[in-house]
């Protein structure tokens, strides 16, 4: 049995397994990949210590580390079921099974989709949720990216290193740090549109348009959705975890949950407002602190205080 099982290889379980190894604890990282949406960031600017660096090369540095310790095990796969046991917990993934005294739980976000005509259809074919894994496709292409906060900015600065011309389609205001909006601003290559939505896409094959509802098409060969998450917490539903009412799991300051033994981080708690991989390494860290003491005196654990 292992004294902690972390679901989630991003900031946050990386966080939770590196103060576990440096307990001694035994633990399993239970993850489809390693390092989490912060493989996905263009360029992190806001991560102490690294005036800037890719987030592929922070991930990497990231699950290094945290392999490093000799207690630390990796499985790669996804988590399709959690149950809680009088001993502890059961993690299914895939055809295996591992037991638990603890669970930390750092699956993080899933994209928003636009729910518009074509979405699915062109989905791989012209429309993207990487810009980061995809921006290279569309060498001398024109594109579009929607959305106004940090993830548009930075897709749209990215893409413009490789598009031709970048629409970023802004329905209100950009929201994203002034710093990066200033650089996408002064992109001669970016054209920013305000006060549009999109209401289809159009194509053969592959996405060739975008209808907005204005009534204009925009030419595009892709089409990068930035427009928001929401939390990954279909898995837990069966733990009957608290959960705030825009679906994000209520800790407390030692990122307990309202079931015992079970911790959670980083962007799937409520209490973690800035959504930052800075934020989320903390987050882990309380945790995998939290965890020890709970196994070893008992004194912290259990439900929200």
């Amino acid at each position: 049995m292992y004294d902690l099982i972390v679901i989630g290889g991003g900031p946050a379980g990386l966080g939770a397994a590196m103060y576990a190894g440096r307990y001694r604890m035994k633990t399993l990282v239970v993850s489809p990949d390693e390092g989490g949406t912060v493989t996905k960031g263009h360029v992190i600017e806001n991560y102490l210590g690294f005036k800037s660096i890719p987030g592929l090369d922070l991930a990497k540095k990231m699950v290094e580390h945290t392999k490093n310790h000799e207690t630390v095990e990796w499985f790669n796969g996804a988590v399709r079921k959690i149950e809680k046991r009088e001993d502890g917990f059961v993690v299914h993934s895939g055809d295996k099974i591992f037991e638990s005294k603890t669970i930390f739980l750092g699956m993080g976000m899933q994209h928003k989709n636009l729910g518009v005509k074509g979405e699915e259809e062109f989905v791989g074919k012209g429309v993207s949720y990487c810009y980061n894994c995809d921006a290279p496709l569309f060498r001398g292409k024109t594109v579009a990216v929607i959305g106004g906060g940090d993830s548009a900015i930075n897709g749209a600065a990215l893409l413009s290193e490789y598009a031709e011309k970048v629409y970023l389609l802004v329905r209100s205001e950009i929201k994203a740090e002034p710093v990066n909006a200033e650089r996408v601003k002064n992109n001669p290559k970016v054209e920013i549109i305000f006060g549009e939505e999109v209401d289809g896409l159009v194509g053969g094959d592959f996405l060739e348009g975008v209808k907005l509802k204005s009534g204009k098409e925009l030419k595009v060969d892709g089409l990068f959705v930035e427009i928001g998450y929401v939390p990954s917490v279909e898995l837990i539903k069966e733990l009957e975890i608290n959960v705030n009412k825009w679906g994000f799991i209520e800790v407390n300051d030692n990122r307990e949950t309202s079931v015992r033994g079970v911790f959670a981080g980083g962007d799937i708690i409520a209490q973690n407002t800035i959504k930052q991989v800075i934020a989320a390494v903390a987050d882990g860290s309380i945790a995998g602190i939290a965890v020890y003491k709970f196994i070893t005196t008992k004194h912290e654990g259990g439900k929200l205080r």
